[in-house]
């Protein structure tokens, strides 16, 4: 069971590094959005208007390199409206949250977390133990508690065999309404479909 679990989150901790790395890439394609959008307002500036020309001709302005503004809406009326700052506020919590991502970004898994021998588990055939199980007669719990398999299994795999074997094939299985307490467990009576329990 300590196997399983450690596999467990093993796979979970892959899932995670991927929703984050997905996160990752939706944001660079929402900056990029962003860019293209401050791009076509650049070309509407310069094919919808004579704005560079008449710049071009004005001497008088100063150089100032072009802001990011990618607003239309004007700065006085964002100070004065508690709306538009609320909304300000969002935004800002937003691109704050977006960068603690950004920081907490989880690295590669080590190759040692692969190759532990403590990792390896131990594979059971639920299918073939089930079809031994009902070309026998008896209860299902006795038939794993007594079945001789191929590698050592503890009193607690056998255990969590059995309720493997009776959640996974519980339509192809019949519980009856006995209970028996066997070395402190109370264990549901289990059979193949069709045997009477005795």
């Amino acid at each position: 069971m300590l196997h399983e679990s450690r596999h467990n989150l093993i796979e979970v901790q892959h899932k995670v590094i991927s929703y984050l790395n997905h996160i990752e890439r939706r944001v660079a394609v929402v900056e990029k959005v962003l860019r293209l959008k401050m791009l076509k307002d650049r070309h509407y500036l310069q094919e919808q208007t004579d704005f560079y020309p008449l710049a071009a001709r004005n001497q008088d302005l100063p150089l100032i390199p072009p802001e990011s503004l990618r607003s239309r809406l004007s700065l006085s009326e964002m100070q004065q409206e508690e709306a538009m700052q609320e909304l300000v506020l969002k935004v800002r919590a937003k691109l704050k949250m977006l960068k603690h991502l950004e920081q907490n970004r989880a690295g590669e898994l080590p190759e040692s977390a692969f190759s532990s021998e403590e990792a390896a588990e131990r594979r059971i055939n639920l299918y073939a133990l089930k079809n031994m199980f009902q070309k026998r007669t008896g209860d299902l719990f006795s038939f794993v508690m007594e079945h001789e398999f191929k590698e050592p299994v503890d009193d607690d795999q056998r255990v969590s065999i059995f309720c493997q074997l009776a959640s996974r094939f519980a339509d192809e299985l019949e519980f009856s309404e006995q209970i028996k307490t066997i070395d402190g467990l109370e264990v549901a009576m289990i059979y193949g479909k069709g045997e009477s329990g005795c």
